[in-house]
């Protein structure tokens, strides 16, 4: 659902874009191979003034300073299956003991869509403006927060792309769909992300803090790492990279 709101979000920009090319990968047809499909296909496509938008919702894993996403390929087997089941009946100690970790290495290494492999998607992207958004935090994902900038700053540094993350506590242990239940039938990163680009108000100030009409990447990033972080009790947090291309519009205010 978080993937699907923010396609069709960004698809009502057309005063803003000329063209809009939209890519919609759900449950079965998110493989590792249909995700680096669709990425080569964006390569393929856009042109150095595009901008290329790029959406992320499901859960993530770090395993050794290294980002994997949970694709449809995760635990997609017997043997991987019952691997998550005795990971699933584990302690919080022994998670996070070296069995526990080495246990989760393993499962998510053999079905994640690793950050090797979106790193080298994403530099055959030649576009100056590529916005990558991840919604995939949890209590053991990419998003935590001592960790987080040290991932970020790894793909986009070698990437030279723009980078969103939600990023929260090694210890929060709210889950995706508790996140559901509190923000309106989405994630919070994701429902902060869709309240930022219909020009809402958090705590008195619009997400279009210049009022010109327009949600540039910054007033963006400054509005959901307000509302990310207030709204989840400062349990979560946001990060960024900035890319080359300086910063830009993302959405047309509605006045």
């Amino acid at each position: 659902k978080d993937a699907r709101d923010v396609a069709n979000r960004f698809s009502q920009e057309k005063k803003l874009y000329a063209n809009i090319h939209t890519t919609l990968l759900t449950d079965q047809n998110a493989t590792n191979h249909d995700i680096s499909d669709a990425l080569r296909d964006i390569a393929g496509r856009a042109k150095k003034d595009d901008t290329v938008i790029i959406f992320f919702a499901g859960h993530g894993v770090d395993v050794n300073n290294r980002y994997y996403f949970a694709s449809y390929d995760f635990a997609n087997s017997p043997a991987q299956r019952a691997d998550v089941s005795r990971y699933a009946t584990m302690t919080r100690d022994v998670r996070n003991s070296g069995d526990g970790k080495s246990l989760i290495g393993k499962i998510i290494k053999a079905g994640g869509f690793s950050q090797s492999m979106l790193t080298a998607a994403l530099k055959n992207i030649k576009s100056k403006r590529v916005v990558s958004f991840f919604d995939t935090c949890e209590a053991t994902s990419f998003g935590r927060r001592k960790r987080i900038s040290t991932i970020v700053n790894k793909i986009g540094g070698s990437t030279d792309k723009y980078f969103m993350i939600a990023a929260g506590d090694a210890g929060t242990n709210d889950s995706k769909a508790d996140d559901k239940d509190k923000y309106g039938n989405n994630g919070l990163f994701t429902s902060a992300l869709l309240r930022a680009l219909r020009n809402e108000s958090f705590q008195g100030q619009k997400s279009d803090a210049d009022k010109n009409g327009y949600i540039d990447f910054g007033e963006l990033h400054y509005f959901i790492k307000d509302y990310v972080f207030y709204t989840s009790e400062k349990r979560q947090s946001i990060d960024i990279y900035l890319g080359e291309g300086g910063n830009f519009n993302l959405a047309r205010v509605r006045y």
